[in-house]
């Protein structure tokens, strides 16, 4: 998923009435998962009732969803589909808001699942998911995004100790501007293709080993723009598609060393090479095309590589504390290319080049975790430090619309985060919940941006501050023309980010056979107007002077959904 929001984060893309499990992996990242270098969150669908049919959902004034699930051959085969869709502008529009009569505002998102039982060794899985968001204030301009996958997966047991995944995977991402006139219309758009294979082994070695080996390759197909118009007089612009071929092979082992002491370790091996057909340019040491040269289809351009060891260590305490341990090294052989406001789903996917190389991680975290009262508690604070390498960012001024010389607009750089994490949970009894608290820093360092000093990305917590922007901090005029003057790279902060959720359910009926229940939810309870962006502009009232102007999405939203399951 290359985008794993709705409504700019407003809903995930994952739905709970799909998902049977989902694992977070902050520290100690296994081998098996390479080609971030981030946190990896591995998502498990349900396979959907082999034995009886159900159908569960819900309606609301926000969003409405329902599944169904069942068997196509009892015991032996089964399906599962899950929808949504949301028309807040629709509720809006209703209300005759006269800011809000030409917004459109919503998404859709289908999940699909069939699994079929061969025999006891083979099992056969086919999945998919199909979402898209779409966001406008007229009918004149708007645009939207979404992600498509599909999978088939292969499970074979050779023996009672040595099992088998093989996965065919495909993956799309893409979004658009549409800009419509009287007489032409208009669309800007970018995306990204994957065809994905994995191959993953299990191997029950005794009870205190169990290894983990296989292979991936993934060809990556990347579309940085095209401007497209249905004018006849209209010259499209199309931006080359880039290439790409990323490879790993992984072993891992989760290893008992006695009663109280246990470790993961493993090693990655990746690879990325940068695939033709393309003209390939050359860059100075002031990012000035010197040279260019033409690659074939298929034909290789650059090839990186490099190993990948991790290691985490679990030391128990006693029967209800433990102290954890954990080192990794991940290579990203894509860089994610964002405007310094706000993350939004218009971010360019790069993939590495002769000029630009991938990001490496390095990473060490230490944590100690404790349960109380018979697990009915559960408390845990972890640090980490993590250092990168080839960080990459746009120089000031960067024209990045459509540039075919992309790469003379970056800048390269390392970066350095640290921060720790408590969390404290209560898991059962009539009333429950957790709070946490997250203090995190990340540094940047680029010799060409902010005097080649270090400057912040963001630091936050259940009160969040603002994320780090660049804003301008002067103007002066040229000729007739206004320029806006920059100093610090990310020297500003948004306003700060707070909200208050509030819901309620309330059960009306509970059978064996029949559920039905009301849910009661506000979000943003307060009403706070949390900036999305800010832009600057004349001032209407007070001519020559610059104002700034916060655009907020969401104020306080409240929702009523019936939920249902026979």
């Amino acid at each position: 998923m290359y985008n794993a929001s709705h409504l700019f984060g407003f809903f995930s893309v994952f739905n709970s009435d799909a998902i049977k499990d989902m694992t977070l992996y902050k520290g100690g990242i296994p081998a098996q998962y390479g080609g971030r270098a981030s946190s990896v969150l591995d998502v498990y669908m349900k396979d959907g009732n082999k034995k009886d049919y159900s159908v569960s959902g819900g309606i609301g004034l926000i969003s409405s969803r329902l599944t169904v699930e069942g068997p196509v051959i009892k015991d032996k085969s089964s399906f599962i589909v899950s929808a949504r869709r949301t028309y807040a502008d629709l509720i809006v529009k209703s209300l005759g808001i006269e800011d809000f009569k030409d917004l459109k505002l919503y998404f859709w998102d289908l999940n699909a699942k069939l699994n079929y039982t061969i025999n006891q060794s083979n099992r056969i899985f086919v999945s998919g998911y199909f979402g898209r968001d779409f966001f406008g204030m007229s009918d004149m301009a708007g645009f939207n995004w979404g992600n498509a996958t599909g999978t088939l997966r292969w499970n074979h047991s050779f023996k009672s100790k040595l099992f088998s995944n093989t996965s065919l995977i495909f993956s799309k991402y893409d979004y658009a501007f549409d800009i419509n006139r009287s007489v032409v219309k208009f669309s800007l758009g970018s995306g990204i293709i994957d065809y994905n294979i994995k191959q993953d082994f299990t191997f029950y070695l005794n009870p205190n080993n169990t290894m983990h080996f296989g292979l991936n390759g993934i060809y990556h197909i990347f579309s940085p723009g095209e401007l497209v118009s249905d004018s006849e007089s209209f010259n499209n612009l199309l931006m080359p598609k880039r290439y790409g071929l990323e490879t790993g092979v992984y072993f891992s082992n989760d290893q008992k060393i006695s009663e109280v002491f246990s470790l993961n370790y493993g090693l990655r091996y990746s690879n990325f090479t940068q695939l033709g057909e393309g003209m390939v340019y050359t860059y100075d040491q002031e990012n000035k095309r010197t040279d260019s040269t033409y690659y074939g289809k298929n034909k290789k351009i650059i090839r990186y590589h490099g190993l990948e060891p991790r290691i985490s260590a679990t030391y128990m305490l006693n029967e209800s504390s433990s102290v954890k341990a954990s080192y990794n090294r991940m290579f990203q052989y894509m860089h994610l290319l964002s405007n310094s406001t706000s993350s939004t789903p218009t971010d360019l996917w790069m993939p590495v080049s002769t000029f630009i190389k991938p990001l490496i991680a390095d990473q060490v975290a230490l944590g100690y975790f404790q349960n109380f009262d018979d697990n009915n508690y559960e408390f845990s604070v972890e640090g980490y430090f993590k250092k990168m390498q080839n960080y990459v960012d746009y120089e000031n001024g960067a024209d990045i619309l459509l540039n075919n010389d992309i790469e003379s607009q970056m800048v390269f750089g390392t970066g350095t985060s640290y921060g720790a994490e408590l969390f404290f949970k209560k898991k059962t009894g009539k009333f429950t919940g957790w709070v946490s608290y997250t203090l995190g820093t990340t540094k940047l360092q680029f010799d060409e941006i902010n005097k080649g000093l270090a400057f912040p990305v963001s630091s936050t917590w259940v009160f969040q501050t603002g994320n780090a922007v660049t804003f301008p901090s002067g103007k002066y005029t040229i000729g007739e023309q206004v320029v806006s003057y920059f100093t610090e790279r990310n020297g500003y902060r948004m306003p700060n980010y707070h909200r208050l959720d509030l819901g309620a359910t309330w059960m009306v009926k509970q059978t064996e056979k029949y559920e039905s229940s009301w849910t009661f939810s506000v979000y943003n309870a307060y009403n706070h107007k949390n900036a999305y962006s800010i832009s600057f502009k004349e001032s209407e009232t007070n001519p020559g002077y610059t104002e700034a102007v916060k655009l907020s999405l969401f104020g306080i939203v409240p929702s009523v959904s019936w939920n249902f399951k026979f």
